[in-house]
């Protein structure tokens, strides 16, 4: 039995799980810069250039296709509103040139807006936070289709691109999960810890289990940016309630 055996009913074709899956490869986005909010998310930073030349390094508080935000205390003196910056945005091992202006003030932030940013930022951003955008576009299955179990309520969320998160709760209380996103795939019990994993389609070795989609071959290191990566798309998962996605960040922690 693969993996959609046991989450789902083994139903008649069910009318409303069908339209579900059709609609699942259409949903985007609305058409919008989502801001993703960062809190101190590393390999991320803006080198301001001041006009002496000097470079102050600054945190990123949130980051959008559009532009980026700053906290307030990280600078002593901001420029007005419509005064222009200019300095470099690192993601991860690489740098880009970026001018902006700045749009908005607060007492504890401060946002600026791109001024045609090159395309190669650009596709820097949407890569980096490639992880919250497919977290955003997840769908809640109805539970009326999901297989009972006696472990506790099971939900599943389901998205582009075999995008998904499977837990099962007994009074918020998470009993387990799996999640899979981008051929990255991690699983925890109160039994067993976490494991990692990636999805592929050979089945000739290094077999996990049979995933129903694909077949998983066991990560025994992940990196410290494939677990970013995992924490990003947990905390985009809106679907979730926050104290189940707080209790899988906290599995992911400790893991074992």
């Amino acid at each position: 039995m693969n993996l959609f055996n046991k989450i789902l009913k083994v139903l008649r074709p069910s009318t409303e799980l069908a339209s579900s899956r059709k609609d699942l490869s259409s949903r985007i986005l609305a058409d919008r810069a989502p801001r993703i909010p960062m809190s101190s998310l590393h390999n991320t930073e803006f080198s301001l250039i001041r006009d002496n030349m000097q470079q102050v390094q600054l945190p990123i508080s949130n980051l959008s296709l559009t532009g980026l935000g700053f906290s307030r205390s990280s600078l002593d003196t901001w420029p007005a509103i419509g005064a222009p910056l200019k300095g470099s945005l690192q993601i991860g091992v690489d740098s880009f040139a970026v001018t902006a202006h700045v749009v908005h003030t607060s007492a504890t932030t401060v946002g600026v807006h791109f001024e045609n940013p090159s395309a190669a930022a650009t596709l820097a951003i949407l890569k980096y936070f490639e992880s919250e955008l497919l977290a955003h576009q997840l769908v809640r299955i109805s539970s009326k289709l999901l297989a009972a179990t006696d472990k506790g309520q099971p939900s599943f969320l389901f998205g582009k691109n075999n995008s998904e998160l499977y837990y099962i709760e007994n009074d918020n209380q998470l009993i387990e999960f799996h999640i899979s996103f981008l051929g990255n795939y991690v699983e925890w019990s109160q039994a067993e810890g976490v494991r990692f994993g990636s999805i592929y389609d050979d089945t000739t070795s290094h077999k996990m289990r049979d995933r129903g989609t694909g077949f998983i071959r066991a990560v025994d290191n992940p990196s410290d940016q494939l677990i970013a990566s995992i924490q990003r798309f947990i905390h985009g998962i809106e679907e979730a309630p926050p104290e189940i996605r707080e209790q899988i960040r906290k599995a992911m922690e400790d893991r074992r």
